[in-house]
């Protein structure tokens, strides 16, 4: 029997702005111009011969009739993908691509995506930088929000700022063994402004601290470098410094934690949602920070 349906075309366009509950949104999520939404939503509410929206103003919300549309098309193209991207990976093999910031790169996504490949038999783990996303990207792992089209699942993973440094700076004059001992130091900076530092200090109620000197280098990669090379003491996460904290090139002084003050987000785009390696590699990045942040609080404690 020959189906009598309204163009796939004003189906998904509508799907798109039922769901972005924006004609401009959909639109920048279909790559086509605000006038062509809104004519494709009208088309189809001629073809249908009920309103499908309501205008608030600038906001638009769904009559009955829409979200009861909205609900089933919804249903239906969450299928349609799934199958269709469950053909594409049997022709493309079992791939990922993860972007992040260089720094999160440089410190521990490669090591982690070796561990995962291994033990889920990846073909291919591409990573790109962070200002380099689009539509290939399967998961983002960020310090800040990142916006794309459609519906994103973020996660917040909240990590810890500790002092980190060269195992030697242990055996200098004095070693640092008290928030007092700072003051003869070398505090390193991953940025120019101390917002690190302040942050760490004013959460342990340690009012205004002298050091020895303070060096700004304006990168958190380049700082802990320095803090590698015995430069001085910086501060460090369990993401940023678990490869140097497992194989000794930096420790932790002192076990002083004090909550980062601000997560860092796990975004898995709309695109994404039913990948089985994305959402197993995000699982199995979650585990592994969890179970650095129980380690270093026993390590730094015995």
């Amino acid at each position: 029997m020959r189906r009598r349906m309204p163009p796939l075309t004003s189906l998904a366009t509508f799907e798109a702005v039922g769901r972005n509950g924006s004609l401009t949104l959909a639109a920048e999520e279909l790559g086509v111009t605000h006038s062509a939404v809104s004519h494709q939503i009208r088309n189809l509410e001629s073809r249908m011969a009920v309103p499908l929206f309501l205008e608030k103003g600038k906001r638009l919300s769904l009559t009955a009739e829409g979200k009861r549309l909205l609900d089933t098309l919804s249903g239906s193209l969450d299928e349609w993908q799934s199958v269709i991207e469950d053909f594409q990976r049997r022709g493309k093999g079992h791939g990922l691509k993860v972007a992040t910031s260089t720094a999160i790169a440089s410190a521990s996504i490669p090591e982690y995506a070796a561990e995962f490949i291994q033990a889920h038999h990846l073909d291919e783990f591409t990573w790109v930088p962070i200002d380099q996303i689009d539509d290939s990207v399967d998961l983002i792992i960020s310090w800040r929000d990142i916006r794309m089209a459609g519906d994103l699942d973020v996660t917040h993973i909240h990590t810890n700022y500790f002092m980190i440094c060269s195992p030697k700076l242990m055996h200098g004059s004095p070693p640092p063994r008290s928030l007092r001992d700072l003051s003869d130091h070398v505090l390193l900076h991953g940025d120019y402004d101390q917002a690190d530092w302040r942050h760490f200090l004013s959460n342990l109620d340690q009012g205004r601290l002298q050091p020895k000197a303070n060096m700004f280098l304006g990168n958190t990669f380049v700082a802990h470098q320095a803090a590698r090379n015995g430069c001085g003491i910086a501060i460090g996460d369990e993401i940023m410094v678990d490869r140097d904290l497992r194989d000794g090139s930096l420790i932790c002084p002192l076990p002083l934690f004090v909550p980062a003050p601000a997560p860092i987000r796990v975004i898995t785009p709309f695109h994404s949602r039913n990948n089985p390696i994305a959402q197993g590699f995000k699982s199995w990045f979650i585990r592994k920070v969890s179970q650095l942040k129980m380690d270093l609080r026993i390590n730094a404690t015995t």
